[in-house]
């Protein structure tokens, strides 16, 4: 391709299944550029260095995995990447224009930019980057409502300051990431809604979340981790906003703490699943009189303790509509 690319009048820009192709131009003055795309280049090293593209919309890199960075400046709503081979991005984004930032099966990327000044973002995902260690360190993104990182191998740190600079976020998803020990001391925004977190097994769900000032959070999904875990949930620790919990695979829990659920006057749903050593409830407690569905898999003893109208946890669970212990309908 030319060094220099000077066109007025273009508006989409799509490369694909180029195998020979080496490198972009190393400017690129296309004022009325909205889309940007280059897909199956396999021998692609490297991005333009400048761009002056101020109506780009989307910016898409995928599979090329000879490709190392990206572009120093992008000024674009949706931003995607898919490279095996990329290894950095810039120290600092500042991207005002920036809604979508996505980057997925890049296994040799290590770092996200240290500085991210995003103020318009409202989608962050990350997946696949098994070299990946650590998030931004300072993520300004007052607008940002979902964030999404999974299968990330080696991951160890979230962004500092979440609950202050993340403050519109809503939807919190944090899968198969094998090696990240705890949140930031200062706790998860506020604002969330929803919070997922899935075969984490180094992660386990404290008090330091700060879950109890959450009076916006309504579902908690935790699969996995949890490891030292025999009695859940501690007293104080959930929101009453929750209407939906749903735990599973946690491997060394013995007892439902109806006292930490006693308080949860909107819970709807709870759901228990793959707890093999789950077999009492707590003395003290009740479950909340909202609950209309209970899904438990655990000990084979419950199924007896919960027995319809003979069993000793029946007082406990006979105003729920929906009892499931162990498959069986009760």
């Amino acid at each position: 391709m030319p060094k220099h690319m000077h066109t007025p009048k273009l508006t989409s820009f799509s490369v694909s299944n180029c195998s020979s192709l080496q490198s972009m131009p190393e400017h690129m003055h296309a004022p009325n550029l909205t889309s940007f795309s280059v897909s199956n280049c396999i021998s692609l090293r490297s991005m333009p260095k400048h761009m002056y593209t101020p109506k780009l919309t989307s910016f898409s890199v995928s599979n090329c995995n000879s490709l190392q960075s990206l572009p120093e400046h992008i000024r674009t709503p949706k931003l995607t990447s898919n490279c095996k081979g990329f290894q950095s991005m810039p120290k600092h984004m500042h991207t005002p224009k920036l809604t979508s930032f996505s980057v997925s099966n890049c296994n040799s990327l290590q770092s996200m930019p240290d500085h991210m000044h995003s103020p318009n973002l409202t989608s962050f995902s990350v997946s696949e980057c098994n070299s990946l260690q650590s998030m931004p360190e300072h993520m300004h993104a007052p607008n940002l409502t979902s964030f999404s990182i999974s299968n990330c191998n080696s991951l160890q740190q979230m962004p500092e300051q979440m609950n202050m600079l993340l403050t519109s976020l809503e939807t919190l998803e944090i899968s198969c990431c094998p090696k990240v020990e705890s949140f930031p001391n200062v706790g998860l925004p506020p604002s969330l809604k929803k919070l997922l977190i899935q075969k984490c097994d180094r992660l386990t769900v404290h008090t330091d979340w700060g879950l109890n000032n959450m009076a916006l959070l309504t579902c908690l999904t935790i699969k996995g981790g949890c490891s030292n875990v025999n009695s859940f949930p501690d007293e104080g620790l959930l929101p009453a906003s929750l209407t939906i919990i749903q735990i599973s695979e946690f491997p060394v829990l013995q007892t439902l703490n109806l006292k930490g659920l006693q308080d949860l006057a909107l819970l709807k749903s709870l759901q228990i699943n793959s707890c093999d050593f789950l077999r009492s409830f707590s003395v003290e407690g009740t479950l909340p009189s909202s609950l209309s569905s209970l899904n438990i898999t655990g000990h084979s003893c419950l199924t007896q303790l919960c027995q319809k109208d003979v069993g000793e946890y029946w007082p406990k669970i006979r105003h729920i509509q929906i009892r499931e212990i162990n498959g069986d309908i009760i």
